[in-house]
């Protein structure tokens, strides 16, 4: 009886923390649409003219939709933890960001940005030398330095909060503190549906950025088994590297970064589904390749720990 007892509360509390994660998800979403749609709204009211075309529109909007995520994003994790403090809950801000946590993780989110940026940079210089990108220029903004300048630092800025403040959302408050009794590979797969769902809501996504974006929220719940802040500096370096330094869209996002590279007109479907086409490197099934060997390597990796773990253990008891 009490065996029985305490399985039942054990179910219990774990379709609880799944309740409230799935809760918490759907307060994050119905939050970014929200404020999507209030920022729509605003642009709208703000750029109508007589002269004033739809598409004109639609490009101002799609252009600003990095910061709008970040501004959704850190205004919904700060939400939160008021939240928290109120109800006399543990989550602070202090508690959160540590500096001397901050220089302990350093090395891996180094090691993480140089990965994901060396990735970015190895896929473009591949597409360049099979000539499905020409370069156009070094930050071609120079005509207004102040301008140019100005833009990348706010992109920047935009990108480190949007990925920071989801990287908190994620692991440290909905679904790592929720998932981490169940196997390992059923974390990756809810967190990749899960970061990829919220992406959907956030921007105007096609499926093979929502694929993409599937297999880097898989590999960071991966990552977050033995190295939690490497997924942080793996995503922003490959973001960056793709948006900031070579020019490259994402989120339906257009921005000329540092340098610019644009991919090459075509009429071959296979070139278009190989490269992303305009959808920029996230729609690139090349990239979703790259991926997948990461994906799978990850997979192995940690399995093998978990095998070498088990051995251990059983060795010890004995």
């Amino acid at each position: 009886m009490r065996i029985s007892a305490k399985i039942n509360s054990s179910m219990e509390r774990k379709s609880s923390t799944l309740w409230s994660a799935i809760i918490f998800l759907t307060s994050y979403g119905l939050w970014c649409f929200f404020f999507r749609i209030v920022f729509k709204t605003l642009i709208t009211y703000f750029s109508r003219s007589a002269d004033s075309a739809l598409h004109d529109i639609a490009d101002s909007f799609a252009s600003s939709g990095l910061i709008v995520a970040a501004l959704s994003s850190a205004s919904f994790l700060w939400f939160t933890l008021q939240m928290s403090s109120l109800q006399g809950g543990a989550q602070k801000w202090s508690q959160l960001f540590q500096w001397h946590e901050f220089k302990t993780q350093l090395p891996q989110v180094i090691r993480g940005g140089l990965q994901g940026g060396l990735l970015a940079l190895g896929l473009i210089a591949v597409l360049i030398v099979n000539g499905d990108y020409v370069y156009l220029g070094g930050f071609v903004q120079m005509n207004e330095p102040v301008y140019g300048i100005a833009a990348l630092a706010i992109r920047t800025l935009a990108l480190l909060c949007m990925v920071a403040c989801e990287e908190v959302l994620f692991a440290r408050i909905a679904l790592s503190p929720t998932l981490k009794d169940s196997h390992w590979l059923m974390q990756a797969f809810i967190g990749g549906i899960s970061y990829a769902g919220i992406k959907a809501i956030q921007f105007d996504i096609g499926v093979m950025q929502g694929l993409t974006l599937f297999l880097l929220g898989a590999i960071g719940f991966l990552m977050l088994q033995s190295q939690p802040s490497r997924h942080f500096g793996f995503l922003t370096g490959l973001l960056g590297m793709f948006h900031l330094c070579m020019g490259q869209p994402i989120f339906g996002s257009n921005f000329n970064g540092l340098f610019l590279f644009r991919v090459t007109e075509s009429e071959s479907v296979f070139k278009v589904f190989f490269t992303g086409g305009l959808g920029g490197p996230l729609s690139s099934f090349a990239l979703q390749v790259l991926l997948l060997v990461l994906f799978l390597s990850r997979v192995f990796k940690h399995a093998a720990n978990t095998q070498n773990q088990t051995r251990t253990g059983q060795t010890v008891s004995r």
